[in-house]
């Protein structure tokens, strides 16, 4: 509420900001901007964070706070819900086209890399979701492997681009794949002392 309050107030130019922000999330049909990407990377973030308040706001809206109906997976605000997974992966889906969208403008092969980083959470979502609605033989059978499966591909991926690409902690693997050479030499002549150092 506080964010779309049209007065000026509470840093009336920084809500305006931060709403552009996120209709270019929304509707990636410019450049990318840096502030863009980052508050998008936020929302994959908190993507969780959003299903729950989703999941909130459907129980009161609905008055199913405090009632059996919230222990109900099949009522309206329940595990059922199409809508759960629809906010789950709606963050994943602004960053996949984000990066589509830097691809058509640099034409840098590591944008589509990073888009299909975001794509390959789709498939654990929507799998994950399946249980509800499929029989429990069909579901231990079939689709929960498929589950499984997604998964680590998505936690591995996510895993690797993190350590190599955002974080570039790869700098780790170059030092120790450098040779050590230990070497003495001498640093005062007067008092016999050595300096031992790495190179």
């Amino acid at each position: 509420m506080v964010i779309i309050f049209p007065f000026d107030i509470f840093y009336l130019s920084s809500r305006y900001y931060l709403l552009k922000t996120l209709w270019r999330i929304m509707f990636p049909l410019q450049a990318i901007t840096f502030a863009d990407f980052f508050v998008a990377d936020i929302l994959t973030s908190m993507s969780k964070v959003f299903s729950d308040l989703e999941r909130s706001v459907c129980r009161m809206v609905n008055q199913q706070v405090a009632t059996i109906a919230w222990f109900e997976a099949d009522s309206i605000c329940g595990s059922h819900s199409v809508a759960i997974p629809v906010v789950l992966v709606l963050p994943y889906l602004f960053r996949f086209f984000q990066c589509i969208r830097q691809y058509k403008d640099t034409k840098e092969k590591t944008c589509l890399l990073n888009a299909l980083k975001y794509s390959t959470a789709v498939p654990v979502i929507f799998l994950s979701a399946t249980k509800y609605h499929v029989l429990p033989d069909s579901w231990t059978n079939f689709y929960r492997p498929l589950w499984l499966l997604s998964s680590m591909i998505n936690s591995l991926y996510s895993f690797y681009w993190d350590v190599t690409r955002d974080w570039d902690l790869s700098v780790f693997s170059r030092i120790s794949s450098s040779k050590i050479h230990i070497f003495v030499q001498p640093y005062c002549m007067e008092d016999n002392g050595y300096i031992i150092g790495l190179s």
